[in-house]
């Protein structure tokens, strides 16, 4: 601990060696004057013993910024200059395919929805936290209608993968024991 002026204060980087100083006020003040004067002075040596060199020392630091961000798409209408029959008075291209038909959310954001549920197990409660701190706001909803529209996308690699399984010779299996008590009226 050190003493500043009647204070008692624990140094941070030695939480565990308790050193008592007692400085008195004009101590403190010389100690400050000196480490002030010192800095400055090494300061000037430094720029009197340099001198500017051309280019520069680039190094690189890699982060990770992920941000959810809308992608407007702006589709060009076209009206008819002709007054031919059977050409619709406003012609637009057709909008770009969704996984999801007239939903709102991307396919980037099912895929992260994706494996964040299924290759890392995360709980649809905290995936929807994640996606909320990266700006991305999607209802519980809105997750669990998403995924039953998904479903039926996974029904051929369901069926392959099962084919694979069940033409095998040794089939491995969960063997988890599920207790079951019959007529048992003892809490499991």
């Amino acid at each position: 601990m050190y003493r500043i002026f009647g204070v008692r204060v624990r140094p941070a980087a030695t939480p565990y060696a308790a050193v008592l100083v007692t400085l008195s006020k004009q101590e403190h003040i010389e100690l400050v004057w000196a480490a002030n004067y010192w800095k400055i002075e090494h300061r000037r040596a430094a720029e009197r013993a340099l001198s500017i060199f051309p280019g520069t020392e680039d190094s690189e630091v890699l982060e990770i910024e992920v941000q959810a961000y809308r992608r407007v798409i702006r589709r060009r209408r076209y009206r008819p200059s002709c007054g031919c029959p059977g050409v619709p008075r406003i012609v637009t291209a057709p909008p770009p395919p969704r996984l999801i038909e007239r939903g709102k959310y991307g396919m980037s954001a099912w895929a992260s929805v994706l494996l964040d549920k299924f290759l890392y197990g995360r709980p649809s409660h905290r995936l929807l936290q994640d996606l909320a701190d990266h700006g991305l706001n999607m209802s519980a909803g809105t997750l669990a209608g998403g995924l039953q529209a998904l479903a039926p996308l996974f029904e051929p690699l369901d069926q392959a993968l099962l084919g694979k399984l069940r033409s095998e010779a040794h089939w491995h299996a969960d063997e988890t024991r599920w207790p079951v008590r019959v007529g048992c009226t003892l809490p499991l």
